[in-house]
């Protein structure tokens, strides 16, 4: 059994240590089919955007046409000439390289994205080290500001676009805040035109709280301005989004989880047939 989740995977930058041209560059060289197909085995799909495909608005199609239209790190491949070409108009290259930590959970999954990552950003002038942390010591590392690319993800506690959204705040990523979900710290020393997007975008949000049509529109392109703020400025790159796979025999009587994942399922009458 597979159920597609509201979740998404990523990997992400504190700006504080890492400049916006190593960010895009790593943003060319991820490449999230090339993970969906090598790494995940084509168990779950690519991901682009925060927002799943299943909360996305418009679904699929617009999420699609989304990326088609608008990504701006070539979707779909390995782009290690335009990451060697940011790099170097920022004055990067092979007498100037960036090093680059890359600190990721206990996953088998990052450990290869580590590594393929690893040996394309060689040629555009990234030199990156991996670490693998348990994920309470990566999250005090976030806290206390110390990360540069790490590994993270975000799966719904509720279904509906501003639970993802408010990763993408900028307040909201500000490493010692106890109200930090993302410890990216965009925008938090000099603004960007990006992260003023962003803020704008959500405080919209904030303020089209309605159930009507008309603040529905609001929010929804408020939501994807959001997305757009965080490609320009490279802040936090998708991965792939979750897909939860379960076995379960045919004589047990087992209701099946939902979008939610199961680690939001409640069950009290579940139970084994006797033959």
């Amino acid at each position: 059994m597979k159920i597609p989740e509201v979740g998404t995977f990523y990997i992400a930058f504190n700006a504080r240590n890492v400049p916006k041209p190593v960010r895009q560059a790593v943003a060319y060289v991820l490449n999230p089919e090339a993970i969906r197909e090598q790494v995940r085995k084509k168990r779950s799909p690519a991901a682009y955007h925060l927002m799943p495909e299943l909360i996305y608005p418009g679904g699929k199609e617009a999420y699609d046409k989304h990326v088609e239209n608008k990504y701006p790190y070539s979707a779909g491949e390995s782009d290690i000439e335009n990451a060697k070409k940011v790099m170097k108009e920022a004055g990067y290259g092979s007498n100037k390289r960036f090093k680059l930590k890359f600190t990721h959970y206990e996953s088998e999954v990052y450990s290869q994205i580590g590594k393929i990552l690893q040996q394309q950003l060689k040629g555009a002038f990234i030199d990156l080290s991996i670490k693998q942390a348990k994920f309470q010591t990566l999250i005090q590392s976030a806290e206390n500001g110390n990360n540069e690319l790490y590994s993270l993800g975000w799966i719904a506690d509720w279904p509906r676009p501003d639970n993802f959204m408010k990763l993408l705040y900028p307040p909201n990523t500000h490493t010692g805040n106890p109200a930090s979900y993302t410890y990216l710290n965009w925008g938090r020393d000099s603004p960007t035109k990006a992260s003023k997007k962003a803020k704008t975008a959500f405080e919209t949000v904030q303020n089209n709280l309605q159930p009507t049509e008309q603040a529905t529109k609001k929010r929804e392109q408020a939501y994807v301005k959001m997305e757009e703020a965080n490609w320009e400025d490279a802040m936090v790159l998708m991965t792939h989004h979750s897909a939860t796979e379960q076995f379960y025999y045919d004589n047990t009587n087992y209701k099946k989880f939902g979008g939610m994942g199961r680690s939001r399922g409640k069950f009290n009458d579940t139970w084994k047939e006797q033959s």
